[in-house]
Formats: C-alpha cells, structure tokens, sequence
C-alpha cells in the first residue's frame, strides 16, 4: 500500500471497514479477496490467463 496516494489509502481502509461488517458467509467474490490480504500486505487479484492473449496480440504488432 505504500505505492498509493494518500486518498487511495483511505479509501481503501474505509472500504475494508464496511466490508468487515458483513457476515463473511455472504461476502461476493471481490469481497473475499480483498479481506483475504493482511492490512499492509500487497494484494495482487489478476488472473493471469485472461493477459496472455492480450500480450500476445500486441506482440505481434
């Protein structure tokens, strides 16, 4: 967290203290993710595969 501005900072804590709040049964999947990394712990959601052909296509230009 500490390549973010101060404001995503915040934001960030603010939406991790509403989502804790909810019963974490009910949590949708983005939920659980971001409740899943430890406070100043670097989070890293992307899903490698969807890239790949992203890359690859623009490698071919």
């Amino acid at each position: 967290m500490k390549s973010m501005t101060f404001a995503d900072r915040t934001l960030c804590k603010m939406l991790r203290k509403a989502v804790g709040k909810q019963n974490p049964s009910e949590y949708e999947i983005w939920e659980q993710a971001l409740m899943s990394c430890k406070e100043d712990e670097r989070g890293d959601w992307v899903d490698r595969s969807y890239i790949e052909p992203i890359v690859k296509a623009t490698m071919k230009t």
